[in-house]
């Protein structure tokens, strides 16, 4: 949830049907109290026929930035990025997915994306999990610069 434009915008996760093709539903709230939905991230992507959840904003730089997972791939589930000027209509970050663990310690999987600013940087948080999908993993990709467009190779 953030603060934009004078109100607050909710992202949320909206399971489709049979809990496939999951998609991140948008509400708008003044008071933190009653909430109206005024809009829905579908899947558009190949990386994101299956579906994309568990959505995860800042504001910067005057803009929403949206940060999800994709959905129903396994071990392909990755970070993405996408960007609004107003909150409810994004357009995807051209190097999406823009992270996805690698190394011998994970499945490769990433979910559940937070990015924080600290000390000048962004720093990526996600979840992942060990190469026998046993044990769930938290982890931290490499920080970005405040001036950063979020995109694969920063």
């Amino acid at each position: 949830m953030v603060r934009f434009k004078g109100r607050y915008l909710m992202y949320y996760s909206v399971p489709g049907r049979n809990n496939q093709n999951w998609s991140i539903g948008i509400a708008a709230s003044s008071d933190l109290v009653s909430w109206t939905k005024i809009g829905v991230l579908q899947p558009g992507a190949v990386y994101e026929k299956n579906g994309l959840c568990a959505p995860g904003a800042i504001v910067k730089d005057g803009k929403v930035h949206l940060f999800y997972q994709t959905y129903g791939n396994g071990k392909n589930d990755a970070i993405c990025h996408a960007v609004s000027e107003d909150g409810i209509s994004f357009e995807r970050n051209a190097t999406n997915p823009v992270f996805r663990p690698t190394g011998s310690w994970n499945c490769g999987r990433a979910i559940d994306a937070e990015v924080v600013a600290f000390n000048n940087r962004y720093f990526l948080y996600f979840a992942t999990r060990d190469t026998a999908y046993k044990v769930q993993i938290q982890g931290v990709a490499a920080t970005a610069s405040l001036n950063t467009a979020f995109n694969r190779s920063e």
